[in-house]
């Protein structure tokens, strides 16, 4: 093997000796770093103190706030918003029932019964046959709920016949 190229003299290690005169000067220079370090954290610490003893005062204040408020509601205000929070509850789960059975329809009674129409007038004078045909078409009337004096003039001529 042949001799290295760039292969000098070794640089200096990041650590040299110091001189005694060097390590003398050090302490007092890391001395007055740390009295600066020391200085600095006291500062903080001081505005930490100051900042917790702010917010300690707001929490207190927020506090008495809060008991204010809850002795001016008595307590019976949460209780009465309980109380309507189960009645809605009961509700809508009346509802949720009601609404999963499906529609409710109302049955028309007259749409599903056929009514028999009375029987035609034949034109007797008769007062006993006037009579049994007033009667039957009053009672056709009321099976078939009509309730219009039009539709059951209409209806009365036809049946006249």
């Amino acid at each position: 093997m042949g001799p290295r190229r760039g292969a000098g003299p070794k640089p200096e290690s990041p650590r040299r000796a110091a001189s005694p005169s060097e390590r003398a000067v050090e302490p007092e220079d890391e001395n007055s770093r740390l009295r600066e370090t020391v200085m600095n954290l006291e500062e903080k610490v001081s505005s930490l103190e100051s900042e917790i003893a702010m917010l300690s005062s707001d929490l207190e204040d927020c506090r008495h706030v809060t008991q204010e408020l809850a002795s001016a509601l008595g307590g019976s205000g949460v209780a009465d918003m309980r109380r309507e929070m189960e009645q809605m509850s009961i509700q809508i789960g009346l509802l949720q029932r009601a609404v999963s059975n499906g529609p409710a329809v109302a049955h028309d009674a007259g749409a599903r019964l056929r009514i028999p129409e009375p029987k035609a007038y034949n034109g007797a004078r008769d007062a006993k046959e006037v009579e049994n045909f007033l009667f039957d078409i009053e009672q056709y009337f009321l099976a078939a709920n009509v309730e219009d004096e039009a539709r059951k003039v209409s209806t009365a001529t036809i049946l006249d016949r």
